[in-house]
């Protein structure tokens, strides 16, 4: 029985996120992740990026999402922004 999701935290702030580029060379993907701590205590955030595998009717089952790649922020206090680089492969 799942008692929290995956990827599931407790933080005593709040932080904003949104991917600023996307780069693609055709064997992996760069993102760059502009984070800003938007609440009033110091904090550090996750960014976690998922694949999704297409499903095929009477194909192998698979979980419905796959985390591919993550990247953690430094310490960041209230109002700071930190960009995160994240990269993985098509595998």
């Amino acid at each position: 029985m799942v008692q929290y999701p995956f990827g599931y935290g407790l933080s005593y702030t709040t932080f904003d996120s949104s991917i600023a580029a996307v780069e693609d060379d055709g064997e992996k993907i760069t993102l760059d992740v502009a984070v800003t701590n938007t609440g009033d205590t110091a904090g550090k955030y996750v960014a976690e990026i998922f694949y999704e595998p297409p499903y095929y009717n009477g194909g192998i089952e698979k979980a419905a999402a796959n985390l591919v790649q993550y990247a953690k922020t430094e310490i960041l206090q209230p109002g700071e922004a930190q960009t995160l680089k994240i990269t993985f492969r098509y595998e």
